[in-house]
């Protein structure tokens, strides 16, 4: 008997990012990121909006990322108030902007980084480095840090908590470098890869089926079925019977877990235990 629990969401999320941002819109139209985290199960389902009594000085939400931008470069510097949603509990935090004016200072690389990490890599793993063009004062992830899996130090990603493929599979970051004061803004895109941790499982663990010793051969008779967590060649799976005296008595289809009667049933015992197996297609080493 399996009893699954149900989360409630008894949890308002919590802000993880930064409360100001000093930023040049000449050089990127984004001022800004903010991050949450839920310890309910899901805050990939965050919501970030800036509230219709608040809109103004210009800036704009994106509710998926967090992230802060000034599209048209006719922002005003001020506070600006962000919420964030779960299923039912919010929070709500300042977010103070300030614009500077002094000559554009790229420190950023590239626009962009991308970086695979494998789940089962331990905490503390550097998963990569970010290089700049001038080494910023400080850098901090403001977005997308999904059970604060991450952290930054010496400008190295780094795993900061256990890593599950079938829960986050790819994580998104907004990456905040401040050099002289001044904020600069760049992503990560950090791809989980899936290794094979999930052992299949029956369900029903077992289960009994009566048929009459008088079906013909072929008789499709039980139908087997497991599941597989894991993605790819890791999560599909293969049934085969377990060795049985009962064996000679009926076939199991590989693909499908089908089982039907192989041979005449009238001189069988009246009580047969087979056992399947599923085994997965993952290639060994």
């Amino acid at each position: 008997m399996s009893i699954l629990i149900e989360d409630v969401d008894n949890n308002s999320p919590i802000f993880y990012s930064s409360p100001a941002f000093n930023v040049n819109i000449a050089s990127s139209n984004i001022v800004g990121a903010v991050g949450a985290s839920d310890a309910d199960s899901g805050d990939f389902d965050l919501v970030y909006t800036i509230p219709k009594a608040k809109r103004s000085a210009g800036f704009l939400m994106d509710p998926d990322t967090g992230i802060l931008s000034c599209p048209d470069s006719a922002c005003s510097a001020g506070d600006v108030q962000i919420k964030t949603s779960g299923r039912t509990l919010s929070a709500t935090k300042v977010v103070s902007i300030t614009l500077d004016s002094s000559t554009v200072q790229q420190v950023f690389s590239d626009s962009q980084y991308s970086f695979s990490v494998k789940e089962s890599a331990a905490v503390d793993f550097i998963i990569g480095r970010i290089s700049f063009q001038k080494e910023p004062d400080k850098m901090t992830i403001e977005g997308g840090n999904r059970g604060l899996s991450f952290r930054v130090e010496n400008n190295n990603i780094i795993v900061n908590k256990k890593l599950d493929f079938e829960v986050w599979s790819t994580f998104n970051l907004t990456l905040c470098a401040v050099l002289d004061s001044v904020s600069s803004f760049s992503f990560v895109v950090i791809s989980v890869e899936d290794v094979n941790d999930n052992v299949p499982t029956f369900r029903p663990a077992s289960s009994s089926k009566e048929i009459k010793s008088s079906v013909s051969i072929g008789t499709k008779v039980f139908e087997a079925k497991a599941i597989d967590a894991d993605s790819g060649l890791s999560g599909e799976l293969l049934y085969y019977l377990e060795d049985s005296v009962f064996n000679e008595h009926f076939n199991i289809e590989t693909q499908t877990g089908i089982i039907s009667v192989k041979k005449e049933l009238s001189q069988a015992p009246s009580d047969m235990d087979i056992q399947v197996k599923a085994k997965d297609q993952a290639l060994r080493p």
